[in-house]
């Protein structure tokens, strides 16, 4: 355990570069690979414009042109590729910086990239590339509404429990920028609502008030409604994997990784072309896939991939039913608003009032009632669906926490767990000091022993096979390494490196010294207190990271 916590502290202590001059676009054939004409003044065979006229073209994009206007100088190189086309680039020094793609026939400007756009090829908003039809809006706000339908307080139009809604659904206005390829307006917008978060998170987890007056919230709907909601949009959400989701590069990861695993192939080190640093995770996000892997077998290529469509969907079922289960447990905890005492309602008799009350859905299931809002949150919130059909393993690590927190009152499965989920996403090993420090009250004075055994345990057994195969340093240079290398234009500090890089050491260290201090700082932790903190740890990770996504 602790060299998991070493590993999440050096993550966030090394200083992250900006982005580079094209490696991370898309190959060209040597067929189509652009050629320069030895004479800008001649035109082409089969062309009818020379090099000076599309330059001249690509000159007057004024996107490119506002552009440039932040350099000092730039250079130009026009190039013909393949038939009827033409790119320019602008380069300052050995960087690409803008790219322009001309129709030699129709002599206009078909496409046209700048900064980061130009080596990567997903901020350009390329439409479909990301959850299919989860963006169309005809999906995208339903879902909003639907998600807020049954937690809004009416009432109470000013409540904390609104704005909370209305911030977890503000996120849309950056993702419409980012498909529109607006990432300079985009990554901007994600930090405002992260930042709202970690504030609650952080007054929930520090709140003085004591957890026995905590309250559900009423809801709008009855429960009886949340229930069919829930069936209704996990129908919905199988049905739209099946037949319209695409498999990204992260989910074709698991797939070849499972592949490697179970034909006993060296895992790192030996991934196709077509996904070269795919081997980037940690093991058990390969060895989760294996099952899948095996009923589905891979054909070989970046195909369909079924394999990964099935882990993708059973890892979002196994969080909804995590999340139900975590708040049948909790409720015991809180009382339900809405819900008065007999003994407050004088004039009611005590038959009526209880058969109104089951009516309205909040007595009779109070058990159920924290459980299905959970789930039901989680299946109706809009970027659920969007990791979903994108078939990504970004399920599998908060899923393995959810069901931590099933396990907390049990030392040695809360350790395994964690380990688990550390070994998916590393970024999970910065919750070991909080996780360590929680103690249930029934506990035996042993339990941080307990905790660190079983963290060991299963980090061994799902290590040990990769380092007898692959060896320690190999392991490092294709997980820790690359991360700690990896260039992103999707924060603020990839898109902006020069000019944010102090900033992002210093809050990497405030941020690591505030994952230790949450184990000692409150000292006595409930499951509330903890989820809230926990949840403060893996946003104050976002906020630092340099590749960040939706």
């Amino acid at each position: 355990m602790l060299a998991a916590i070493v590993l999440s502290i050096a993550a966030l202590l090394v200083p992250s570069p900006g982005f580079a001059d094209g490696t991370a676009g898309s190959a060209q054939s040597v067929k189509d690979k652009p050629r320069t004409p030895t004479n800008k003044d001649r035109i082409p065979k089969l062309f009818k414009l020379n090099a000076h006229r599309a330059e001249a073209i690509a000159d007057s994009d004024k996107r490119v042109k506002n552009y440039l206007r932040r350099f000092k100088s730039s250079k130009r190189v026009a190039t013909v590729e393949g038939q009827g086309k033409w790119q320019v680039s602008y380069y300052v020094g050995a960087n690409e910086v803008a790219q322009v793609k001309i129709d030699d026939s129709l002599a206009v400007v078909e496409e046209a990239w700048i900064g980061p756009q130009v080596a990567w090829t997903m901020a350009r908003g390329t439409e479909g590339a990301f959850g299919r039809k989860v963006n169309e809006l005809w999906v995208w706000i339903p879902l909003m509404i639907v998600f807020i339908i049954p937690f809004v307080q009416i009432r109470r139009p000013f409540s904390l429990l609104n704005l909370d809604l209305a911030v977890l659904l503000s996120f849309s206005v950056s993702h419409y920028y980012f498909n529109q390829g607006e990432i300079f307006t985009s990554v901007p917008l994600v930090y405002p609502p992260l930042v709202y978060l970690l504030l609650r998170m952080l007054m929930a987890g520090y709140s003085r008030a004591k957890r026995s007056s905590g309250r559900v919230p009423e809801l709008l709907v009855p429960v009886s409604w949340l229930a069919l909601g829930l069936v209704f949009l996990v129908g919905f959400r199988i049905m739209l994997n099946v037949l319209d989701s695409n498999v990204i590069d992260v989910g074709y990861s698991g797939v070849i990784g499972a592949e490697r695993w179970s034909s006993g192939e060296s895992l790192y080190g030996n991934f196709p072309s077509d996904n070269g640093s795919g081997d980037t995770y940690g093991p058990f996000a390969y060895l989760a896939y294996i099952p899948f892997e095996l009923l589905l077998p891979w054909g070989g290529s970046w195909d369909s991939l079924p394999a990964a469509h099935a882990a993708s969907i059973f890892f979002d079922l196994a969080m909804i039913l995590g999340l139900y289960l975590l708040g049948v447990r909790l409720s015991g905890m809180l009382k339900p608003a809405g819900v008065r005492p007999v003994h407050d309602l004088p004039h009611v008799k005590t038959g009526r009032w209880i058969r109104l009350q089951r009516a309205r859905g909040l007595l009779g299931d109070g058990r159920n009632r924290l459980g299905l809002a959970l789930a039901f949150a989680w299946a109706a919130y809009p970027y659920t669906l969007y990791v979903m059909n994108s078939n990504t393993n970004d399920t599998l690590m908060p899923m393995l926490l959810v069901f931590g927190f099933l396990a907390l009152t049990s030392a040695p499965a809360r350790g395994a767990l964690l380990a688990l989920a550390s070994f998916t996403k590393f970024a999970a090993a910065a919750l070991a000091p909080l996780w360590l420090s929680y103690r249930d009250p029934d506990s035996s004075p042993l339990f941080r022993l307990k905790f660190l055994l079983a963290f060991l345990v299963v980090s061994a057994v799902i290590m040990t096979p990769v380092l007898i195969d692959s060896g320690l340093s190999l392991f490092w240079e294709r997980t820790i390494a690359f991360q700690l290398g990896r260039e992103s234009p999707f924060s603020i500090w990839g898109l902006h490196p020069v000019r944010y890089g102090a900033a992002q050491d210093v809050l990497k260290v405030l941020v690591a010294l505030f994952a230790v201090a949450v184990a000692f700082v409150p000292k006595s932790k409930d499951p509330i207190r903890l989820a809230a903190l926990t949840a403060a740890v893996l946003i104050a990770l976002q906020l630092v990271t340099t590749h960040w996504f939706y």
